[in-house]
């Protein structure tokens, strides 16, 4: 098997986000995976227990300098730690490190370059310039130009990645099909029939409009009393008395429940107890819930998600909050497949897969 770099600006294996599963799905095909990353990321109890079932994942850390996210390493000699590399991924190069690691590396390592993040802040003319030369060189020396959504590889085409169309990949986010699965263990309880559940996994904050989604589910729920609703997530406890205010005063205590931030295997349970899963906006729970075989309802506007959700097979979109009642009901009159239908076309996302898509293994 081949030892692979992965060169990332952030690692933080307890966040699950595509650097982790990237570096988790190659470990699971038997590669040997070694991590360049800045000084800080992959610390901490959590992260040392994420890691402690990998011994063929290491990690290196670099000095680096910061600016915005911009980030300049300083590494030294790099030709120790890359003995035996036969391939590296540059992840999120749009920060910097990736770039600037890239640079360093032997001209004859093939590349791969994975587009995520594009924030839109405004920039120098100068610092405009620089980036442009800097994605020229990023297109003409990877084999691979990969974006996680449509709208990345639109934006790589637009900065010059149109002329390699050879090269360009899409590469949706992945989630963990060891974490997030369908069906439970054979020995796990039956949920209660009869009653149905509608599941939100959301952080919960001032900065969203949590009062106003739960309103308009509320909508939903007086008019289909045989479903419940559970948001988890709440992060601000502050937010819980007007909450519950809304609660007695639509007479809902009893079939709406709100709870805190859930770790994954309590999480997993939700999933699998729930009959549908709703999310106001993209998330990668949104991958995790399809993992578990959950019809899904999301905004049309996410467009970072349609390629997940396909109507009606394994869920809707609604185009504005007000539409969202509408659009449950019909989601809960739908005669959905199997969950196992839905879980296994999720299984397209998962770590393994999307290692052998990206990397052709």
């Amino acid at each position: 098997m081949k030892t692979w770099l992965i060169v990332t600006p952030y690692f933080a294996p307890e966040l699950e986000y595509q650097e982790w599963v990237l570096a988790k799905g190659l470990a699971r095909l038997g590669h040997r995976v070694l991590v360049l990353t800045k000084r800080g990321e992959a610390l901490g109890l959590e992260a040392e227990r994420k890691l402690s079932p990998f011994p063929n994942l290491q990690i290196r850390r670099i000095n680096y300098l910061g600016f915005r996210s911009t980030f300049w390493p300083f590494p030294a000699e790099l030709g120790d730690w890359l003995e035996g590399a036969e391939g590296a991924v540059l992840v999120a190069p749009i920060h910097g490190f990736s770039y600037y690691v890239g640079k360093r590396l032997p001209a004859t390592l093939p590349l791969t370059a994975i587009f995520s993040e594009f924030q839109q802040w405004s920039q120098p003319w100068i610092a405009k310039v620089y980036k442009s030369g800097w994605y020229r060189w990023l297109f003409q020396r990877c084999q691979r130009l990969c974006a996680t959504t449509p709208f990345g590889i639109n934006f790589i085409r637009q900065k010059g990645a149109d002329r390699y169309p050879d090269k360009l990949r899409w590469a949706p986010l992945p989630f963990d099909e060891e974490d997030f699965y369908w069906p439970p263990p054979s020995e796990r309880p039956r949920s209660a029939l009869g009653q149905h559940w509608l599941i939100s996994p959301t952080r919960m904050n001032r900065l969203k409009p949590i009062a106003l989604w739960l309103r308009t589910v509320i909508i939903f729920l007086q008019q289909h009393p045989q479903w419940n609703y559970r948001m988890i997530g709440l992060t601000d406890e502050t937010l819980r008395p007007e909450l519950d205010g809304i609660l007695r005063e639509t007479n809902m205590v009893s079939r709406v429940e709100i709870h805190g931030l859930m770790n994954g295997p309590e999480l997993l349970e939700q999933y699998w107890d729930a009959d549908l899963a709703l999310y106001f906006r993209p998330s990668i729970g949104i991958q995790q819930a399809l993992a578990t075989g959950i019809p899904l309802i999301t905004e049309r506007r996410a467009t970072v998600v349609d390629h997940l959700i396909k109507e009606p097979f394994n869920g809707y979109f609604y185009d504005e909050i007000d539409g969202l009642p509408k659009v449950l009901a019909t989601a809960a009159s739908h005669a959905w497949q199997s969950r196992e239908a839905l879980s296994d076309f999720a299984r397209q996302w998962n770590s393994r897969a999307y290692v052998k898509n990206v990397l052709d293994l």
